[in-house]
C-alpha cells in the first residue's frame, strides 16, 4: 500500500465536506425557499367569482356603509401618501447628511407606507366602479391618468 493509499484511507473519514456544511439542508432549503417563492409570486386563480353586488349581499352591506368605506379609505389614502412624502424629506435630509443607514430603513418605512396607500386606493377604485377583480391597468389608466374608457 503506496503512501497516498495510506493518507486517503487516514484522512477521508475527517475531510467529509458534505457533511460540514450539510448538503441535506441546504438542499431542503433551496427546496423550501423556491417552494415560498412560487407562492408569493404565482397568485392562485380563484375558485369562485362573485359581483359586486353578491358581495355586499354576502357581508349585509348598504349603499350608506359603502359610501362611508369609501370616505373612510380616502381619508387613510391621505394619511398614508402624506406620511410618505414627509419620509421622502427625510430620505432626502438623510442623503445629505450621508446617514446611509438611516436612509435605508426610511426608505424601507416609505415603500411601506406607498404601498398601504395603493391598497387602500385600489379599494376604492373597486368600490366606486362597483365591481370586484379589476386589474392594476385599468386602475392605473382610470384612477391615476384619469382616462375613462
Amino acid at each position: 500500500m503506496g503512501f497516498f493509499q495510506r493518507a486517503k484511507k487516514t484522512v477521508k473519514p475527517f475531510v467529509d465536506i458534505p457533511r460540514w456544511i450539510d448538503a441535506k439542508a441546504l438542499i431542503q432549503n433551496g427546496k423550501t425557499i423556491a417552494e415560498l417563492t412560487q407562492r408569493i409570486f404565482i397568485p392562485t386563480k380563484a375558485t369562485h367569482i362573485e359581483t359586486f353586488e353578491e358581495a355586499m349581499r354576502r357581508f349585509n352591506l348598504t349603499e350608506e356603509n359603502i359610501q362611508q368605506r369609501i370616505k373612510q379609505f380616502k381619508l387613510y389614502v391621505g394619511i398614508f401618501f402624506g406620511s410618505a412624502l414627509l419620509l421622502f424629506g427625510y430620505l432626502i435630509y438623510l442623503l445629505i447628511v450621508s446617514a446611509y443607514m438611516a436612509f435605508f430603513a426610511t426608505l424601507g418605512l416609505m415603500l411601506l407606507m406607498l404601498g398601504q396607500a395603493f391598497r387602500y386606493h385600489f379599494w376604492v377604485y373597486q368600490m366606486t366602479q362597483r365591481r370586484l377583480g379589476c386589474s392594476l391597468s385599468e386602475w392605473f389608466k382610470n384612477s391615476i391618468l384619469r382616462k375613462k374608457a
